[in-house]
């Protein structure tokens, strides 16, 4: 086994998807911390990890409130936020969106 494997068969993983967003530009759809919404969304659990995946189009993905420039993704590519910063998905990069509210969590 490669190391991946190794440490995939080691533990335990559980997943959801919390938001499903369908966008045409121009848009953004801005993502919370994963601690600020980890209580409502995976109960219990130790670490919660951002991610998105995407199945068709292109956009930026970055960090807010980070230096770390914004990335290009693709149809087909996923990105990764292991430490949980909230981030932003865009047409276009930081200098062009505005998020135009917070998300609104339901617990119904």
């Amino acid at each position: 086994m490669d190391v991946l494997s190794d440490v995939l068969s080691a533990v335990r993983l559980t997943g959801a998807v919390f938001f499903d967003v369908e966008a045409g530009a121009p848009f953004a759809a801005e993502s919370p911390s994963t601690d600020a919404i980890a209580e409502r969304v995976m109960k219990g659990a130790g670490h919660v990890i951002g991610f998105h995946v995407m199945t068709q189009g292109s956009c930026w993905a970055e960090l807010i409130g980070r230096p770390e420039p914004p990335i290009h993704f693709c149809a087909g590519e996923i990105v990764i936020f292991p430490a949980g910063d909230r981030n932003i998905m865009a047409s276009a990069t930081r200098n062009v969106w505005q998020p135009r509210r917070e998300f609104v969590l339901s617990t119904s």
